[in-house]
């Protein structure tokens, strides 16, 4: 990859918001893949206290988050704002999803013994967005689902720039 700079532009304005520097795709999976070997050995209870913990963050910082994505996307600040919160939200609902997907269940059968269902993580996966859809939304959707379960997601900004 080149040594370009992603540069985010403010539509609203065409000033600079922020800049970046490309990253290299193969170290980042490199990265997540040993991340990944913790992460998914920690039992559910603690992804989930951690995505959590992760809400109240976005909950302190909420109005420059909403701010960010505004600028960055031309959105209305309303807007943007249901967006924040969209995030914030997506962590209880894929607790609850969970859930309902995934309990462990082990059947007896009369011919073949026994049976077991269970749910193990099973890697690393890359979750790209396009810049004017709900990125945050988006993103924090499908991570946080990822997370859950012991994948550990890449995403655009914080690993591949």
């Amino acid at each position: 990859m080149s040594n370009k700079e992603l540069v985010s532009i403010e539509p609203a304005t065409g000033d600079e918001l922020w800049r970046g520097k490309y990253g290299n795709v193969d170290d980042v999976v490199d990265t997540a893949r040993r991340a990944w070997v913790s992460w998914a050995a920690q039992p559910l209870a603690n992804r989930i206290e951690l995505m959590r913990r992760f809400v109240n963050e976005v909950r302190k910082d909420y109005d420059t988050f909403a701010e960010l994505i505004s600028k960055e996307t031309g959105k209305p600040l309303w807007e943007a704002r249901t967006e924040v919160d969209a995030v914030m939200a997506k962590v209880e609902i894929s607790v609850s999803s969970y859930a309902e997907r995934t309990g462990q269940r082990k059947l007896d059968s009369a011919l073949q013994g026994t049976a077991a269902l269970r749910h193990k993580p099973h890697g690393v996966m890359a979750v790209l967005a396009r810049p004017l859809d709900a990125v945050g939304r988006m993103v924090s959707s499908l991570s946080c689902s990822l997370l859950f379960v012991g994948w550990r997601p890449l995403t655009h900004k914080n690993d591949f720039v």
